[in-house]
C-alpha cells in the first residue's frame, strides 16, 4: 500500500466520520467544515508548490 493510498483511505474515513457526526447532531455543519478544510488544504498546497516548488 502506497502513501497515496493511505491518504485516500484516511480522507474517505474522515469524510464518513463527518457525515456520521452530521447525522447524529442533525446539523450539516460538520460536512461544511470538512469541505472548507479540504478547499483550504488544496489552496495552501498549490500556493506552497508555487512558492517553494
Amino acid at each position: 500500500m502506497s502513501q497515496r493510498d493511505v491518504y485516500r483511505a484516511l480522507r474517505f474515513w474522515n469524510d464518513l466520520r463527518a457525515v456520521g457526526r452530521a447525522a447524529s447532531s442533525g446539523s450539516s455543519a460538520p460536512i461544511g467544515r470538512r469541505i472548507g478544510r479540504r478547499a483550504y488544504g488544496r489552496l495552501t498546497g498549490r500556493l506552497a508548490r508555487r512558492l517553494f516548488g
